[in-house]
């Protein structure tokens, strides 16, 4: 009794503390994850497909979940169909609507190619008149990016916008330029490089345009600096750019932040045609707020156990190091504080017998010496429950007891 008396409370105390310290323990992660990405022969899907390869590597399975661009990637994670997106920096679903998406990084600068047929070169928009300008499908960052820019320059008047921009319907005729949004890398872009039969057309007035234009920045593209061998470009041209940005939903789990950008730090940090070696992934170009966890990653890198353990394993562990605070702060010192307490109370308990007696020394042969000596023996049975350990004391003890038994029977007796 004595015993659960004294670490009841502290084990109370232990739980209270375990229970406080799991409130800020995240659930487990999930296995998978749904990425919004884009049509199936868009960059955006290609590069989705790089992360499935990157992410299977830490244990984590990536389901490519297509749309028609930036805007429904948004709209697929606000209804829930998506966890995490590609999205064009700028695109947004309204200032009412866009509460709720949380911005971890912009991956690469995604310039807006400009095609159209034939050799001769050109290197602006301004002369376009009666022209069938292929600017996407409604919904795609090349639809939001050129019809922004034709728009601003007033070619939306001059030429019929088509909602069209495959490279077959340029080669075909159904348009007489295309407008594509996408990184030097694709496999869409580079085809577009390739064909002798096109033309990519240059901007002069791309550092003009761009000033016009918050999340429009302008690019020089060097001549071969997609591809030396080949030399593609085959001249220097400026481009017009935004950024392809990395963004999830207000339920996305914590633990998926660090994996993720670990995998685009994987993709996106070697050097290319238009960034320098570790420029991406950044913290700028955000159109939302960025996560707590995002800021951390790109303030203080990776984790310690991000890359050494499967992704699932080292993000259990950093959930359990959170239980280690009440385990260093309250257990620890309970299980050193609590069995001196418990050896002090027995210690109180088997020494206060012994105070009687040394009291009841000088009293023997006294009237009302039996029943004080009675009642010290009696307290000195109860202590049978004592720990084994002090047995030879609770024996010494009753030993004593019988000492003065005899004592105070022999002055007692006859003289």
């Amino acid at each position: 009794m004595l015993k659960l008396k004294v670490y009841l409370p502290g084990i109370l105390l232990a739980i209270a503390a375990l229970v406080v310290a799991w409130q800020y323990v995240e659930p487990a992660p999930p296995d998978s994850i749904r990425l919004a990405v884009g049509p199936q022969d868009s960059s955006y899907y290609w590069l989705g497909q790089r992360y499935q390869e990157v992410l299977k590597q830490q244990g984590l399975s990536v389901e490519l979940v297509e749309s028609e661009g930036s805007r429904e990637n948004l709209e697929l994670i606000r209804g829930g169909q998506a966890d995490a997106a590609f999205v064009q920096s700028g695109v947004s679903l309204g200032k009412e609507q866009s509460d709720g998406f949380f911005f971890l990084a912009s991956l690469f600068p995604e310039p807006l190619w400009v095609f159209t047929r034939g050799k001769e070169s050109r290197d602006q928009l301004l002369d376009l008149e009666g022209q069938k300008l292929g600017i996407g499908n409604p919904g795609s960052g090349s639809h939001f990016l050129a019809g922004s820019i034709l728009t601003g320059m007033g070619l939306d008047q001059k030429n019929r916008l088509v909602e069209d921009n495959r490279p077959d319907s340029l080669r075909s005729g159904t348009i007489d330029f295309l407008f594509l949004l996408g990184s030097p890398n694709s496999p869409e872009v580079r085809a577009l490089l390739e064909d002798d039969s096109l033309q990519l057309v240059g901007l002069r007035r791309a550092p003009g345009i761009a000033k016009h234009f918050e999340s429009i920045s302008f690019l020089t593209l060097p001549e071969g600096s997609v591809d030396l061998a080949g030399n593609l470009p085959s001249h220097t041209v400026s481009l017009l750019a935004s950024t392809a940005t990395l963004v999830v939903g207000p339920d996305f789990h914590p633990a998926l932040t660090g994996v993720l950008l670990g995998a685009a730090q994987e993709i996106h940090g070697q050097p290319g045609a238009l960034q320098e070696r570790g420029q991406y992934p950044t913290a700028e170009f955000g159109s939302f707020p960025m996560t707590a966890e995002a800021a951390y990653f790109h303030e203080n890198g990776p984790g310690f156990l991000q890359g050494k353990l499967p992704y699932k394993v080292a993000a259990t562990l950093e959930r359990l190091v959170i239980l280690l605070i009440p385990l260093l702060t309250v257990i620890l010192p309970l299980s050193k504080i609590l069995p001196a307490i418990f050896a002090w109370r027995l210690n109180r308990r088997l020494h206060q017998p012994y105070k009687e007696l040394l009291r009841l020394e000088n009293q023997v042969g006294q009237e009302d010496f039996p029943e004080q000596l009675t009642e010290v023996e009696s307290q000195a049975r109860a202590l049978h429950d004592m720990p084994p350990s002090y047995g030879a004391e609770v024996s010494n003890l009753l030993s004593h007891v019988e000492r003065l038994k005899r004592r105070h029977a022999e002055e007692a007796g006859p003289k």
